[in-house]
């Protein structure tokens, strides 16, 4: 996942994952619309007018890249303004540039290609996550959390423990009792979906470290990628182990 793509807030709206294919979508310029309400122009002619006041909205298009493909992902949100201080040929001056705060993405590009081997509710919870990213951080967060339960269901982890209350947290702490390595991290998942759920602020830069923690997780418990990378350095040892261990008894 590379996370300097995913941003609350852009100067220049980025190019990000299809969420059709491994291709790339991109701001297609020509779609790219401002429009500030009537009630936002007027107030400009208030004395105490600042553009902080300015409540502007904008859409475009995002088009990928791949020809095969030319998925289109339709994009709106909020015009914000932000203060430079450059300088001028007088001296320094004060610009305000502005910033695009996208609030839906629609299909949602997607972080990271989702496995196939894992479950068909973990599949949806993500998903549902990744549609949620610039909508709702605090709902996003929840998604994340209840994907940390089925993935718990599908490791084979039972939803009642014997002794507790078999919570979230119980259930981690009985699969991180064999996988010690896995628990902090699914501990965080957890505890930022609980901040999502109980009102707390789920902060945007936050969500996207949850994503880059859930996609380790697959990547390590699902798609057992270290399985496969053992399995190569097994089959080069035996292979060049031996003839090695030939070579010294020819000797």
């Amino acid at each position: 996942m590379e996370k300097y793509r995913w941003k609350s807030q852009y100067s220049v709206l980025p190019s990000l994952p299809c969420p059709r294919c491994k291709g790339t979508v991109r701001l297609d310029k020509d779609s790219l619309s401002h429009r500030e309400p009537q009630y936002s122009q007027s107030a400009r002619y208030n004395e105490h007018w600042h553009y902080y006041d300015v409540d502007k909205r904008f859409t475009c298009f995002l088009v990928c890249d791949q020809r095969f493909c030319g998925e289109v992902v339709a994009v709106s949100g909020i015009v914000g303004h932000d203060v430079e201080i450059v300088n001028g040929e007088d001296g320094p001056e004060t610009e305000y540039p502005e910033f695009y705060y996208p609030k839906s993405m629609v299909p949602a590009p997607i972080p990271f290609a989702v496995s196939r081997k894992l479950s068909d509710e973990c599949k949806v919870d993500l998903h549902n996550a990744f549609k949620l990213i610039w909508v709702d951080s605090d709902a996003c967060a929840n998604r994340l959390r209840v994907f940390v339960e089925h993935l718990l269901d599908q490791l084979g982890i039972p939803r009642r423990v014997p002794k507790t209350r078999s919570t979230l947290d119980d259930r981690i702490k009985l699969f991180g009792a064999q996988n010690p390595d896995h628990l902090e991290i699914m501990q965080a998942l957890r505890e930022v979906g609980n901040a999502g759920s109980h009102g707390g602020k789920s902060a945007f830069d936050d969500i996207i470290e949850c994503f880059v923690l859930a996609e380790w997780l697959i990547k390590n418990l699902v798609e057992r990628e270290i399985d496969e990378i053992t399995a190569i350095a097994r089959k080069l040892s035996e292979k060049h182990g031996r003839r090695t261990v030939d070579s010294k008894e020819q000797k």
